[in-house]
């Protein structure tokens, strides 16, 4: 018997038939899309939205754990195109090959009006004459109207995590997580009376005035870009409108994320692949049990499933 703990794995028996047992079914479940870039660009999710990759050429190499060609590089005109998700929240690891002001994500709800939300890096000085906050580099997230702005000067080197988590029905619950952790950031909403940066001491961030501003309206398919703007558009008109540097683990899920599963997802072991043989398995998601006979070895074990 295996347990799936969110500190990792158990091993409690060896034998060719084994149980997995995950307790977080629901996050699972609602999983549109699993990038793990293990030398290809695979949907690993098991809804096979795969992306497709536009210009340049795909270039692997060693992902944080010194996985050889477990990491995607993308650089100036190389990006992933995906068809329409009903995206509500997103995680992934990246390493910026210079540090620059860049977009890494451009993506949004499917047939929403306010389509384009964008997930980026800031560097010193890059947002705007308004603020006086961005003395260091940081994470940037904008829907609408609406931004928010995450210090972080350890995001210009090094491997990092990032997961953000949106509710659009309202405007008080959008989480970010920085390495494990949900720190102090600044609001800006254009619609407010104010309209200037308000710093949050603790998360969720809200907004003060309720409203998205002007749609968007770029993509008539309601795509995702994953390293570029598809309008070319740069963070506060500076920096790059692409992104230059590695990616790895790359998730989007049709729910919100609660702090647990975006901590789980920071922690998870190895991803390396298994050795081993999946002869069958059983489950139901509503009551999250999940049953896999298997031979071979089971280090480092992931599973996946579709709904076929």
């Amino acid at each position: 018997i295996y347990q799936i703990a969110s500190n990792g794995m158990e091993y409690l028996m060896d034998t060719q038939e084994f149980m997995v047992r995950n307790t977080d079914w629901d996050r699972v479940c609602l999983e549109l899309l699993y990038l793990k870039f293990d030398r290809s660009i695979y949907d690993f999710s098991g809804l096979n939205n795969f992306p497709i990759l536009k210009s340049g050429s795909v270039v692997y190499g060693d992902d944080r754990f010194e996985n050889c060609n477990y990491a995607i590089k993308l650089s100036n005109s190389d990006y992933l195109e995906v068809n329409s998700l009903n995206e509500r929240a997103i995680s992934f690891w990246f390493k910026m090959e210079k540090p620059e002001q860049m977009i890494i994500y451009d993506g949004g709800p499917m047939g929403e009006e306010f389509k384009n939300w964008n997930v980026g890096i800031y560097k010193p000085g890059g947002l705007g004459t308004m603020t006086s906050f961005d003395t260091t580099f940081g994470l940037y997230f904008d829907i609408g109207s609406l931004a928010i702005a995450v210090p972080f000067d350890g995001l210009k080197s090094g491997w990092h995590f990032v997961a953000i988590s949106r509710d659009i029905s309202r405007f008080t619950n959008f989480r970010i997580m920085l390495d494990g952790k949900f720190s102090a950031g600044f609001v800006f909403d254009e619609l407010d009376t104010i309209n200037s940066w308000t710093k949050f001491d603790q998360q969720p961030f809200s907004f003060p005035s309720n409203r998205f501003g002007v749609p968007n309206r770029h993509d008539n398919y309601y795509k995702s870009y994953i390293g570029v703007d598809a309008q070319g558009e740069k963070i506060w008109g500076k920096g790059q409108s692409y992104f230059d540097g590695w990616l790895d683990e790359f998730h989007i899920y049709g729910k919100l994320l609660n702090e647990r599963e975006m901590y789980e997802l920071y922690t998870l072991k190895d991803p390396s692949p298994i050795e081993a043989t999946i002869t069958s398995t059983q489950y139901t998601c509503s009551s999250g049990d999940l049953t896999v006979k298997s031979t071979g070895s089971a280090k480092n074990l992931r599973y996946m499933w579709n709904t076929g």
